[in-house]
């Protein structure tokens, strides 16, 4: 290509449409390149779950990472669904954390107390039975709830899809283009090289997910993402649609999608490189399922989804600018939260190329603290 593009964005995810969306908005020229098809990683099987709970604790940038990109896919899919003339089926609805514990009941109650320091969404307890009075479908198992007024589920592939189409019409080109190395000259990467040709570029973003460890290296991040499987089974039920997106207190999800099908999961199965789907993990899905909601053994299994979450060493993102090599930046590494925090993510790139810096907080998230 003899184009020399404003920015070259690697890796067609969720994390990589919304860098080549916001780029594109402003005007800049850009290119997105994947090997791959677009979606065709973790992107396309992920729950879309943008859960507004405090599940990170122990970080509360996290969680205002999490909020901040909470509101920007409330003021951007709209216009994101009208571009790309695609529907990402957002589906809008109250939230419950499931305790089946004493030790979970005492989680949320911290979590309630954490809600009401950060003054962002509410975040209520609610006793088992108050619980079972919001569906009585509830099983007697569950203890306690943490109830939140608004979360969202969106499809992920039809969203990461939407993301690339609304970029296109914009005027980003999108090319299936391996990138084995970077154009480095004095000090500053000028562009890509793939397994066919050179292509020129004034800033390069690196969103390859798994596929980011090599040229990371050659930046001089020392840094190794590793996958993190995820299963989760999608049900076929008859009876009344579930009023609620429900979750347990550190995992799992069930939720009602935008399709009319039940999504139920995740795992996590970490050192599992390539296993495909298994009974075992669905059998572990459908157990939590039917203590949560026991009606729900009359639902039918229709699909089961698998894909390789890219989990950073600290399970922090890696988001920002390469202070070692001018013109270079990072947005990888997000593992359960990649498409939740993929506008925020894409959001900072594009601050950083614009103005130099971000009005957002993305100091914990910086690639620095990976540099040899």
């Amino acid at each position: 290509m003899g184009k020399n593009y404003d920015a070259i964005v690697v890796g067609a995810g969720a994390v990589g449409g919304a860098v080549a969306y916001y780029l594109s908005e402003l005007g800049l020229s850009v290119a997105l390149l994947d090997e791959n098809a677009i979606a065709s990683g973790a992107s396309a099987h992920a729950t879309g779950f943008l859960s507004n709970t405090y599940d990170y604790d122990s970080n509360p940038n996290i969680n205002e990472a999490l909020f901040d990109s909470s509101e920007l896919f409330d003021k951007d899919i709209p216009r994101i669904n009208e571009l790309s003339q695609i529907d990402t089926l957002p589906v809008v609805r109250p939230g419950l954390r499931l305790a089946a514990s004493e030790s979970e009941v005492a989680i949320l109650k911290a979590r309630v107390e954490f809600s009401k320091s950060r003054h962002r969404y509410p975040f209520e307890f609610l006793t088992g039975d108050e619980t079972r009075k919001l569906d009585q479908r509830l099983s007697d198992g569950i203890l306690a709830s943490g109830y939140i007024p608004q979360e969202t589920q969106i499809d992920s592939y039809k969203f990461t899809l939407a993301l690339a189409v609304a970029s296109e019409k914009m005027g980003t080109e999108v090319h299936q283009r391996k990138v084995v190395d970077l154009i480095k000259n004095g000090g500053k990467v000028s562009g890509v090289i793939c397994e066919s040709e050179k292509i020129y570029g004034d800033n390069v973003i690196l969103c390859g997910g798994l596929g980011s460890n090599s040229l990371m290296s050659a930046l001089g991040l020392n840094v190794d993402i590793t996958p993190l499987k995820g299963q989760s089974i999608r049900l076929r039920y008859s009876g009344q649609p579930l009023g609620f997106h429900f979750g347990g207190v550190d995992s799992w999800h069930l939720i009602h999608r935008g399709d009319n099908l039940i999504s139920a999961g995740s795992t996590s199965e970490f050192d599992n490189y390539e296993e495909p789907p298994n009974q075992k993990a669905t059998q572990e899905i459908m157990e939590w399922v039917m203590f949560v909601m026991p009606e729900l053994d009359e639902a039918q299994i229709v699909e089961t989804m698998y894909g390789f979450r890219p989990m950073s060493p600290d399970n922090l993102p890696i988001v920002g600018p390469l202070s070692s090599l001018k013109n270079v930046y990072i947005a990888t590494g997000h593992g359960h939260k990649g498409i939740h925090l993929s506008l925020i993510s894409g959001r900072i790139i594009a601050d950083f190329i614009l103005k130099g810096y971000s009005d957002y907080n993305n100091d914990f998230m910086s690639p620095s603290r990976f540099i040899s």
